[in-house]
């Protein structure tokens, strides 16, 4: 009975051992062939885009030759995207019109049902690179119906790429339901629009309806792209209820502003808040606003440090008129903070 027993666990333990060395072996046979077949799609795409350089140089390709050879959907898209970085110019251009020609914008976003991100993502680009009026139905669809939120910033990007400006208001809802946040491609995206359409930006920016968290996303873009034309949305947004959303306003209105934002500025620098003030200071100084001088005086009185630091500076920066306001405050009798703060502005001044 103990025998029976025995040979009965020892059988099945046996058993155990000889599954998971199968399931171990297939697991890796498994990644091999992917590995496999990875690196000769790879092969094969690039070959594909060596093929089309060559024949292009040539002359003309054959578009039923063509055909054949984009017939494969991934190496397709890997030959595009290869060819992108291989071409410029003319060549690169009479490539992607044959391309158009045969259709392969179409072909490539068969791969838009495949699973997986990155295969989505790599056919998304490789459609914006071809373009034409396929890649336009193909990357709106992309932008209204993929699941996540970096393909429709990735679509949104094509789309903008081939000259067609994305539905801002369905962006930036998709961004602000998403609880990971946005990826970091949409800042690109945001100065691209900015830069093509600063007023159509700042329009999203003026609604009031977006997330502070938005707003600042919007007012940066602005700034980068060095959209002047925008500077009453960032106006406003130097005026914002929310702290966060103002304080990127008052910085953007120290690269965008000018003499006519001092009361805007003025306001900022009497706040009750330290943050807004040293960056009202900061964007006083920047834009050399000498009007404001009597206010940053003040600030040096200021029981924070990096107010009446960033006051000092921008004192610094109005030329000879803040120089001497400094100089007067430096030579007060007293444990006054300002009289400190003004010694050490100057004397760094000197010794820089």
């Amino acid at each position: 009975m103990v025998d029976s027993l025995f040979i009965a666990i020892w059988t099945g333990a046996l058993l155990l051992a000889a599954a998971a060395l199968s399931l171990f072996a297939a697991m890796l046979v498994r990644r091999w062939l992917g590995g496999y077949w990875a690196r000769r799609s790879t092969r094969l795409a690039m070959e594909l885009a060596e093929t089309l350089i060559v024949q292009m140089e040539a002359g003309a390709l054959p578009s039923t030759r063509l055909r054949a050879l984009i017939r494969h959907p991934r190496r397709t898209a890997l030959a595009v995207i290869e060819l992108s970085a291989l071409v410029r110019g003319r060549d690169f251009e009479r490539a992607m019109v044959a391309l158009r020609e045969v259709r392969a914008a179409r072909r490539i976003s068969r791969l838009l049902d495949k699973p997986g991100l990155d295969t989505r993502l790599m056919a998304i680009e490789a459609i914006g690179i071809v373009g034409g009026a396929g890649a336009r139905r193909a990357l709106q669809r992309a932008f209204e119906t993929c699941p996540t939120l970096r393909e429709t910033v990735a679509a949104a990007q094509a789309l903008h790429g081939i000259g067609i400006t994305p539905d801002l208001d369905r962006l930036l809802e998709r961004v602000y339901g998403h609880r990971r946040g946005a990826p970091a491609e949409l800042a690109n995206l945001l100065l691209d629009i900015a830069r093509a359409d600063p007023l159509r930006l700042s329009g999203a920016l003026d609604t009031g309806a977006l997330h502070p968290s938005l707003q600042i996303q919007l007012v940066e873009a602005l700034v980068r792209a060095r959209a002047v034309s925008a500077i009453e949305a960032v106006r406003r947004s130097a005026r914002a209820d929310d702290l966060a959303v103002r304080a990127a306003g008052i910085k953007a209105l120290g690269v965008l502003g000018g003499p006519g934002d001092s009361d805007i500025l003025d306001e900022a620098a009497r706040h009750g808040e330290p943050d807004i003030q040293a960056l009202a200071a900061e964007a006083i100084g920047r834009l050399g606003l000498i009007s404001l001088s009597s206010s940053l005086a003040e600030m040096l009185e200021a029981p924070h440090w990096e107010v009446r630091f960033q006051a000092g500076w921008a004192l610094a920066q109005l030329g000879e008129a803040g120089i001497g306001r400094l100089k007067q405050i430096a030579a007060r009798e007293g444990g006054q903070s300002g009289p400190h703060t003004a010694q050490m502005i100057l004397a760094e001044r000197q010794a820089a």
